[in-house]
């Protein structure tokens, strides 16, 4: 009876050992597929994060060229303000002779005592050199 009772002892022992046995090899398996997950997952967020960074480089780059085209924009748009300013000051540079012409043309029509009209060419020379002055207030011919 005592010799049973250890051969059950023993049985029971040994099936313990067994089933400890087994479930280290499925603890040492799920071990090994974490691990292998884990890799993956690290290989993912690599991927991904080569992928963000060229995202990234892309975004900027149109970012950059967007930027220029505005600063682009900005400069012609004060080139344009500037031509714009310059063309106004010769209009009214041109407005300011066409009416000074005007007002000689008025004078030049009214009577004049004979002795303060100038005589033939020294006349047209005056004339000459007004409409030269004029030209060169407006830029040249």
């Amino acid at each position: 009876n005592g010799l049973e009772n250890e051969n059950k002892e023993a049985q029971k022992v040994g099936m313990q050992l067994r089933e400890q046995r087994m479930q280290k090899v499925h603890y040492q398996t799920e071990l090994i597929m974490a691990k292998m997950e884990i890799k993956d997952l690290k290989s993912q967020k690599s991927d991904f994060l080569k992928q963000f960074k060229a995202y990234k480089a892309k975004k900027g780059k149109q970012m950059e060229k967007e930027k220029e085209e505005f600063e682009n924009f900005f400069l012609d748009l004060n080139m344009t303000k500037e031509k714009l300013k310059r063309d106004v000051k010769r209009l009214q540079a041109a407005t300011r002779h066409i009416d000074k012409l005007r007002k000689r043309a008025a004078r030049a029509q009214q009577p004049k005592p004979e002795h303060t009209q100038l005589k033939g060419d020294e006349g047209l020379m005056d004339l000459l050199t007004f409409v030269v002055e004029g030209a060169d207030e407006l830029g040249g011919f």
